[in-house]
């Protein structure tokens, strides 16, 4: 939202740099909410549409659908092969939100804890 200010804005449109107000707000908004309720960060619900009022923005609505929802591929950092270096981020946020895997079910108090914290420290 920050670094696309010039390609979100049209012509009859105010969004602009000083939209970055509104876009700040919405995040202090939902860093007051996890504060309250920390096990909102495992809430696939709350943590996906903290950014929702913002995609009437059509070149904003594109990238999250391509980052989000269409199931991009994204390289990550470690692996020698390419291949190995590839994930799909729909299966990210599935293990992250949904999983039914016992040994990352056992890490959803550590990640709400950290999760915490981090919102304590950067708030």
């Amino acid at each position: 939202l920050a670094g696309q200010c010039d390609k979100l804005s049209k012509a009859d449109d105010e969004w602009g740099v000083s939209s970055m107000a509104l876009v700040a707000d919405t995040i202090d908004k939902a860093l007051t909410e996890l504060i309250k309720e920390p096990t909102k960060f495992l809430d696939r619900q709350f943590m996906m549409k903290i950014f929702d009022k913002f995609k009437y923005l059509e070149p904003f609505n594109e990238w999250w659908d391509h980052a989000f929802v269409s199931g991009r591929k994204t390289n990550t950092v470690g692996k020698t092969k390419v291949i190995d270096r590839v994930f799909v981020m729909k299966e990210l946020l599935d293990a992250i939100f949904d999983s039914n895997d016992d040994a990352i079910k056992e890490t959803d108090e550590d990640v709400i804890k950290l999760g915490e914290q981090s919102v304590i420290t950067f708030k």
